[in-house]
């Protein structure tokens, strides 16, 4: 080969090598577009499915609260009534001893005195010191 005609020859292939080239890089960004795209829907899939699971679980966790608040108020009713029974039982026990104080002292009033001063003196001998 003449050196005139090799040039003409590498001229040749590399416009070959271009086209091909760029043929690839065509082929290469339409793979790219299609990769990009089920990537997005793949992303719009499971953000979906997260947002279903969220409702779901935000559900469940209503309902559990909603549980956990009738128990609290039947807890909190249980023991008012408790307490208010506690209440009744002790004002009954004091209105005994007062209605069997008020006897006794009736009974004998010189000794009620007694006690009373007794108590008296003994509560100002420790409040002294």
């Amino acid at each position: 080969m003449s050196e005139t005609t090799r040039p003409n020859v590498e001229s040749a292939n590399a416009g070959d090598h271009a086209a091909a080239a760029k043929a690839h890089l065509k082929e290469s960004g339409e793979h790219l577009r299609q990769a990009a795209s089920l990537a997005g829907t793949s992303a719009r899939h499971a953000a979906e499915a997260a947002r279903d699971e969220l409702r779901a679980g935000g559900e469940a966790v209503r309902e559990e609260l909603e549980e956990a608040r009738k128990a609290g108020r039947a807890a909190a009713q249980e023991a008012r009534e408790a307490a208010d029974e506690k209440l009744e039982a002790a004002l009954g026990k004091g209105r005994e001893f007062l209605a069997s104080a008020e006897a006794l002292i009736r009974e004998r009033p010189l000794a009620a005195f007694g006690v009373a001063f007794a108590a008296g003196f003994l509560l100002s001998r420790i409040g002294r010191r």
